[in-house]
């Protein structure tokens, strides 16, 4: 049966009707604080909008929200996707954060024959800008070890000029190759595991010091 769907733009809030859930359900549910799944429970169970409450004249906004969809994915080659397991997970908390994820744990085996969707995070603040620092702040706090992810590309995208300005457009992300800077860099702490389990198999490259 058709969903209803609230479809969130610049501007208003446009109450439609569409065959299928919305994608992006949790940006408008933050933004208009309706709990769009929870409606559409109750809408399938026989309840009306407006018993509900769900009237286009009591729908008002109350901010911004973006989400970032963190994927087992290597944007800097093609977006490959990525399979492996996590060995380290931490996840971002605080104001204006909320995330939506299943398999993100240590011990997570990530399997290539699926969607590569890890983690959909989603930032809200009382203007753009607000939500943006959010959002880099979360994405810088989130550690994910084991796997490669798109966290440091999302951070780049968001933190863009044009993307802070409101200002994108369809082929945004091809129009702007500074965006796939190599995303190769390795976690401070498996650095240091590296280091050390080099050094205790090969021995020290310094000359004069054993290990």
């Amino acid at each position: 049966m058709p969903f209803p769907t609230f479809v969130n733009c610049c501007k208003k809030c446009v109450l439609t009707r569409r065959d299928h859930s919305q994608v992006e359900h949790t940006v408008t549910e933050e933004a208009t604080g309706i709990d769009l799944v929870g409606a559409q429970l109750r809408i399938a169970c026989g309840a009306t909008l407006e018993e509900l409450g769900l009237v286009q004249q009591k729908i008002q906004l109350r901010g911004f929200a973006i989400q970032c969809r963190v994927t087992t994915e290597n944007p800097s080659q093609g977006f490959r996707p990525d399979a492996g397991t996590i060995s380290r997970c931490r996840l971002p908390t605080g104001k204006g954060v909320r995330l939506d994820h299943s398999d993100c744990f240590i011990g997570a085996r990530i399997s290539p024959y699926y969607d590569s969707l890890l983690i959909k995070c989603i930032f809200s603040g009382h203007d753009l800008a607000s939500a943006i620092r959010t959002g880099v702040r979360a994405l810088k706090e989130l550690q994910i070890c084991g796997i490669q992810t798109n966290q440091a590309f999302l951070i780049r995208l968001i933190k863009h000029p044009s993307f802070a300005a409101g200002n994108c457009w369809t082929s945004f992300i091809d129009d702007t190759p500074e965006l796939f800077l190599s995303d190769d860099s390795v976690d401070p702490a498996q650095g240091l595991l590296r280091f050390l389990a080099d050094a205790a198999v090969n021995g020290s490259r310094i000359q004069g010091q054993t290990v």
